[in-house]
């Protein structure tokens, strides 16, 4: 039977019972047989729509689903997304349909097939995702997970593993699933037929054997399954929550080296996850400097809780830096001197055997970041200026040499500041201000405010060896007000924002601001992460304390995004076993 043929027997209105008794069709160079096979009458049950829509909610978890009819048993899933497929799946009768892209993806895909016993079958079709998300999903089925939880037999290369979902959810979808892999097929017309046989009595069965996608062009595969509406397995709905807000913490998905977002409760387990990550999807590239680096691209790091686990452990940023206890003395020091503060650095201190601030030694650097931040301009305005506000800079070192300044004391240095600054700009404290305005006036969705500390003149040498222009290149103070969930766990307490159209489904909501702080890197190494992130906590502190002190509001944080446009673990934090075989 040729394609227009079967579209004749499938128009709307027509009883399948016309179709022949065996058939067999050519689609992509890919052979399906089919042949009637009846069944006797069987109990028959279906758990009931009403309960579905109204009690469970379903989708219980809401992803990029189109929702059909929910009491019907076969799910299309289209792993990247194929509009086409996805809308003639609806008109053909599918309980659902929609893309999976991710390992993440198959974990939420999961959570609502066991939430609708209905579901017998999952149709995969279209293009696999890069993730291989379709073969995990049927490699599932067919041989389960191991002690890990990673899926046995699977070739998804990035993180084969369900670690968010119990054993007994698991071995639910298995039981409950078939799989039809159609992957590499885009014919809408043999997609339809076989939703339609899927929702067939057992009277009117019929058995599809049928050659399923390979990895391989050099070898097929084939597979036998019998089509018919089965009913609902007779189980009750598994009915699990899966939100970042109900999980303790997400790590990566994926080591994708392009486009990753690691999800990480706290400061110390992102850099933890980080290093594995890197060796995952690193590619092993040469730098500027010469020195060698494993090096991926848009790398984004949410970190739920900046205040809890801020200090890695054994994280050794300097030299002089021994213990614990020194680690945290020196980032307390590094993020207010280095962030806060024009034209500062910090050294060590032997006789007092801690971190203080130093002036840095202009031929041998032409800003800092505290600089840009608190003094942007400086480099280039007149020399009076320059060495008026040096000298200030040496003042306040000097007052506060073996302690660390409070707002209230780099505040009236602001302000002294002020009265220096002619052609130079102070950019954090224009930004505290704005953002005090934003609370004040309930301007409850700003853009507008942020910090930039690259400038133009950073891309004269024209030579990319001879550019130093700041990693750390921007900082954007998100201030929103709206309703938000808090969400406590393991003694880390997380906020998150809730979407306007969902509110009414949470019973524990607040309403109030947020801060929701980005940071924006060029490049960020491994090792300077955690010191980076002492930065933005420095600047994002002294925003809320500003806005406190004007307004009388106390703003919570709510979680921290840094982005990397190139994350890196250059050679000298790895092992000469490891530099050996990336180097072969």
């Amino acid at each position: 039977m040729n394609l227009e043929e079967l579209q004749e027997f499938l128009k709307t209105g027509k009883n399948l019972n016309t179709l022949p008794e065996s058939f067999s069709i050519i689609v992509n160079e890919r052979k399906f047989e089919f042949k009637r096979e009846k069944k006797e009458k069987q109990k028959f049950v279906k758990y009931p729509r009403e309960k579905l829509m109204e009690e469970i909610k379903w989708p219980q978890n809401s992803g990029t689903y189109d929702i059909g009819d929910v009491a019907n048993p076969v799910v299309l899933i289209c792993p990247s997304q194929d509009r086409e497929l996805q809308e003639h799946a609806i008109s053909a009768g599918v309980c659902a349909t929609g893309p999976c892209l991710t390992p993440r993806g198959v974990e939420l895909l999961i959570t609502n097939i066991i939430s609708n016993p209905n579901i017998r079958y999952i149709i995969l079709a279209g293009r696999d995702s890069g993730h291989l998300t379709a073969d995990l999903i049927e490699n599932l089925v067919l041989n389960g997970i191991d002690e890990n939880k990673k899926v046995i037999g699977t070739k998804c290369p990035s993180f084969p593993y369900l670690p968010n979902l119990p054993l007994d959810a698991i071995e639910r979808f298995r039981e409950q699933i078939e799989v039809i892999n159609l992957i590499g097929i885009f014919d809408p017309t043999l997609i339809t037929l076989i939703v339609r046989l899927c929702l067939q009595e057992p009277e009117n069965a019929y058995k599809m054997n049928y050659e399923t996608s390979s990895l391989s062009k050099f070898s097929k595969k084939s597979a036998t399954i019998t089509l018919f509406d089965k009913g609902a397995i007779e189980k009750e709905p598994i009915v699990l929550s899966y939100s970042l807000v109900d999980l303790q913490s997400l790590p990566y998905e994926s080591t994708s080296t392009i486009g990753t977002t690691i999800y990480s409760s706290t400061v110390e387990e992102a850099h933890r996850v980080l290093i594995d990550f890197l060796k995952r999807a690193g590619v092993w590239v040469k730098q500027e400097s010469n020195r060698m680096g494993l090096d991926t691209l848009a790398t984004t790091i949410i970190i739920e809780n900046l205040e809890i686990d801020a200090y890695p452990k054994n994280y050794k940023p300097v030299e002089w830096v021994n213990s614990d206890e020194e680690m945290k003395q020196y980032l307390q020091a590094y993020r207010i001197w280095n962030y806060l503060i024009p034209w500062s650095n910090v050294v060590f201190d032997k006789n007092l055997e801690k971190t203080v601030p130093s002036i840095p030694d202009m031929s041998n650097i032409s800003y800092s970041y505290g600089t840009r931040i608190a003094a942007k301009g400086m480099e280039f305005c007149n020399r009076q200026e320059r060495e008026r506000i040096i000298k200030l800079v040496s003042s306040f070192q000097e007052k506060y040499y073996d302690k660390i300044p409070n707002f209230k004391e780099i505040l009236d240095f602001y302000y002294e500041l002020k009265e220096i600054q002619k052609q130079s700009f102070n950019q954090i404290l224009a930004i505290a201000k704005a953002c005090s305005i934003i609370v004040s006036d309930e301007i409850t969705g700003t853009y507008r405010p942020y910090l930039q500390l690259q400038v133009a003149d950073d891309l004269r040498p024209i030579d990319p060896r001879k550019m130093h222009n700041p990693c750390y290149c921007m900082f954007v103070p998100f201030l929103r007000k709206t309703y938000y969930r808090e969400y406590n766990k393991d003694g880390i307490l997380r906020r998150f924002l809730v979407p306007t159209l969902s509110k009414e489904e949470y019973e524990d909501l607040k309403y109030g601001w947020l801060f929701t702080p980005m940071a924006y890197l060029r490049a960020n190494d491994w090792f300077a992460f955690p010191a980076n992130v002492h930065g933005s906590l420095a600047l994002g502190n002294f925003i809320l304390w500003y806005i406190e002190k004007e307004t009388g509001k106390k703003i919570p944080f709510c979680c921290y995004s840094h982005h990397a446009s190139s994350l890196e673990l250059v050679d000298y934090s790895l092992d000469k076993d490891l530099i050996e075989k990336l180097s072969y």
